[in-house]
């Protein structure tokens, strides 16, 4: 996809770019799982506890989950390229289409490692 773009700038921009997008992603699966280990926890023991009050906990992870969805979404809009123009559209497409294979890549992994798993316990 990347080869679609006019130079090696151009895609080098776009790398950086789409790290913004990505970094932000992966930080709302961490405060998601912060907020589902909070809680549910009274199923989970642990010696340190980064902030006591449950409901402050609970409050600080939401605003963190929040905060980096809205970056991660807003990374989506291109920044090196004018709004309105083809190379703008373009941009902002192969931005949703590499997320989405990034995530399907991400979705898919724990399945094939299930799956060979399985083969490997029927072979036993």
């Amino acid at each position: 996809m990347s080869g679609t773009l006019p130079d090696i700038n151009a895609v080098f921009n776009w790398l950086l770019n789409l790290n913004g997008i990505v970094f932000p992603f992966k930080n709302c699966w961490l405060f998601l799982a912060f907020i589902a280990v909070r809680y549910q926890q009274d199923r989970f023991t642990s010696e340190f506890v980064y902030i006591k009050n449950r409901m402050g906990a609970l409050a600080m992870g939401s605003w963190c989950f929040l905060f980096s969805l809205v970056c991660a979404v807003m990374g989506f809009l291109p920044q090196d390229v004018t709004f309105g123009t083809k190379a703008w559209d373009h941009q902002l497409l192969m931005n949703f289409l590499s997320v989405a294979v990034l995530f399907g890549a991400g979705m898919i992994m724990p399945l094939l490692a299930r799956l060979e798993k399985r083969k490997a316990s029927v072979q036993e």
